[in-house]
């Protein structure tokens, strides 16, 4: 302690004998306020309305003590405010939020070696009238962290914070959760590779919260062909994962391998998988896909060995693209009383075309797999779609696209089938863009139904001048219900001053009928106080 003193009025007397104050480069401050009405209409035909104001004020700021490559000081602060008002039947609610202090001071940034410090705090209040209550939470964070970066050594940084967040509820409860974590990282360039190096420790002092621990490394090739290897582990209370990562590409092969270990008393997971993709021709492409798992709990375990491949074959015939891409794959399952072999194929078709000086895309295929989890667990499907494509000048741009999918699973005496379609249309100017879409969906399983329609389509943005505006409208039915969602936004700038008008209109038809408009108003006017060529990070 007495040593700390020595250094800080040894640091005191450097800096005043300097004539050096503290110096601000920036400061700016930023206001904002928001208003909300919001009218409720329910289905008795009775209405109720809701207000809410909220208002902010935030500063950042930006400086340095005796020189900006010995301390720089970032600042950060806000006083928040919001009101609500509304009918009886509606909630009363009000919140505010403060943050009396949120520094950050780094000692030689510039220099190979640089110290950061920050400290924290910040409080959130919420308030309901009738019956009242109210909650505060707190948290404040103390952190401190150094860096290395010199070309001789490994860049090393490494942190350390201490945080506690406090929750307290007027008359009810009070809940604190105190947490250390430690962080590290170390790289490092080493000819033609990266070495990475991570770790983190989380230490909480609240009973209920799990401590954590993860470490992680991982290898890179940085010239030629990009490869890359990166293990690592995480443990938290009684539970451990461990992973390792691989791939590698190349001109005609591409190799991607992934294995995970999870443990738990009582459970384990373990988990592999890889792919492997090369060019036997110009137009030929093989892939193989294997994989294998276990997962046990308790006294049931269950594996999964698998091994799929397909090729993709592409040509061009009289202007037409070409591509067929079979698939086969092979499975072993076991485990919980099944056992046996699994099977799966599938065939895909695509045909390209130039049609009206666009592109034309047409897809068609279907799939199949057996697994034998239950006796006869089946899934076909089939899948299409068209899409056009076009570009006029190079400043606009339309895109109309159609699918459907259909899919059927089975097991046992049970059988699930599923239609899905979608359809849209996208038109594209340099200052404006619409869209329109449509999705219908069919579901049936047993004597249970779920229909969805969904219609919509948007404008914008619009941009006149400093002006700039959207809507977007859509109208969704499930199992003959319509709901209704239609908005609107305004975006424009006036000198310094930033507006936004935003409304929304929803409703539902039925026996549950409701109706719920909403408009909002913003204002915003950031102020430079102190001038300054760079503006301070908000940092959170």
């Amino acid at each position: 302690m007495r040593g700390a003193r020595v250094l800080a009025f040894w640091l005191a007397g450097c800096l005043f004998a300097s004539g050096a104050w503290p110096q601000v480069r920036s400061l700016s401050a930023d206001l904002r306020y928001e208003t909300q009405w919001t009218r409720y209409g329910f289905q008795d035909g009775t209405e109720a309305t809701a207000s809410r104001s909220l208002w902010g004020l935030f500063l950042e700021g930006r400086g340095f003590v005796y020189h900006p490559r010995f301390l720089a000081v970032e600042a950060r602060g806000f006083l928040e405010g919001e009101r609500r008002r509304g009918d009886p039947a509606l909630p009363n609610l009000r919140f505010r939020r403060r943050s009396p202090y949120d520094l950050r001071l780094t000692f030689f940034a510039y220099r190979p070696v640089s110290l950061t410090l920050r400290a924290f705090r910040q409080t959130d209040t919420s308030e309901s009238p009738a019956p009242y209550f109210r909650t505060d939470r707190v948290e404040q964070t103390t952190s401190a962290g150094a860096s290395l970066r010199w070309s001789r050594l490994p860049h090393m940084e490494v942190a350390y914070a201490h945080s506690r967040f406090t929750f307290e509820t007027w008359g009810v409860a009070r809940q604190e959760v105190r947490l250390r974590s430690w962080t590290a990282m170390l790289q490092k360039d080493w000819r033609q590779s990266r070495w990475e190096f991570r770790a983190a420790r989380f230490d909480y002092d609240t009973p209920g919260w799990v401590d954590t621990l993860r470490v992680e490394g991982a290898w890179s090739r940085l010239r030629g062909n990009p490869l890359r290897v990166q293990a690592g582990f995480q443990t938290w209370g009684a539970m451990d994962a461990y992973w390792v990562d691989f791939y590698r590409l190349a001109d005609d092969r591409r190799l991607y391998a992934r294995a995970r270990w999870t443990e738990a008393p009582g459970f384990r997971w373990l988990d592999g998988a890889g792919r492997y993709e090369a060019s036997l021709s110009r137009r030929l492409r093989l892939t193989v896909e294997p994989s294998v798992s276990e997962q046990a709990f308790r006294d049931v375990r269950y594996r999964v060995g698998s091994i799929g491949t397909g090729l993709a074959w592409e040509t061009r015939w009289k202007g037409w693209g070409l591509a067929l891409i079979p698939r086969i794959s092979v499975s072993y399952h076991t485990g919980d009383g099944q056992q046996g072999w699994g099977y799966g194929g599938g065939f895909t078709g695509i045909v390209q075309r130039s049609v009206l000086q666009g592109q034309f895309r047409w897809e068609l295929g279907g799939n199949y797999d057996l697994r034998p989890i239950l006796p006869r667990y089946t899934t076909w499907s089939v899948q299409t779609g068209a899409s056009w494509e076009k570009d006029v000048g190079g400043a606009f741009r339309v895109f109309v696209f159609a699918r459907r999918r259909w899919q059927e699973t089975s097991a046992v005496d049970s059988t699930v089938a599923w239609d899905f379609q979608n359809a849209g249309l996208h038109l594209k100017w340099p200052r404006l863009r619409i869209q329109a879409w449509a999705e219908l969906s069919d579901m049936a399983w047993h004597r249970v139904t779920y229909s969805r329609r969904l219609l919509g389509f948007s404008v914008g943005p619009i941009r006149v001048g400093p002006v700039v505006g959207e809507m977007t409208h859509q109208r969704e039915t499930v199992n003959g219900r319509p709901y209704d969602l239609t908005r609107g936004d305004l975006r424009w700038r006036v000198g310094r001053f930033q507006f936004m008008a935003v409304s929304t209109y929803y409703r539902t038809s039925g026996p549950t009928r409701r109706d719920w408009w909403d408009v909002r108003f913003w204002v915003q006017r950031p102020i430079p106080l102190i001038g300054g060529a760079e503006r301070p990070s908000v940092f959170r």
